[in-house]
């Protein structure tokens, strides 16, 4: 009789040692993913916080030996480990929803809901929603040219 035909390793390599005096230890080498005395239990990787492995935010789900990383909408890569590569937050554009080939982008305006009132020219000074800056007609004033200044 074979060392290892009284061993069941279930995921895993059943391995031995070998004494001078003829006894042995076996005992099961588990695959990654697995442990246990006969490596039948998987191991949750997205346990352990100390050690969780999805970066900026992803969700950990823990499969059968393994696990895998769903990534928030700007990052991607095995741990969500790198900025997505069609996001460039420089542009005038919010990156909105991300799916496998398909990536949804919003065009940012700070002026296209016409923000500024007395018909003041509306003036975009970046990217974010709240840059802009109204220019007021004569006789109007405030952040939204909507103080009339005019004496009566």
């Amino acid at each position: 009789i074979r060392v290892c035909d009284l061993v069941s390793c279930v995921h895993g390599t059943c391995k031995y040692n070998l004494f001078e005096n003829g006894d042995y230890v076996s005992f099961c080498d588990c695959n990654p993913g697995f442990q246990g005395n006969d490596c039948s239990i998987d191991i949750d990787e997205c346990a352990d916080e100390g050690n969780y492995p999805c970066l900026n935010n992803g969700t950990c789900f823990n499969d059968v030996g393994s696990y895998h990383c769903q990534c928030s909408i700007k990052f991607e890569g095995v741990h969500c480990e790198k900025t997505y590569k069609k996001f460039n937050p420089l542009h005038t554009q919010q990156l909105i929803a991300r799916f496998s080939d398909i990536t949804i982008f919003l065009e940012i305006d700070p002026c296209g809901s016409n923000p500024c009132s007395n018909q003041a020219t509306c003036i975009t000074l970046s990217d974010d929603p709240k840059e802009y800056e109204c220019q007021c007609q004569i006789g109007f004033e405030g952040r939204l040219c909507e103080i009339s200044n005019k004496s009566c």
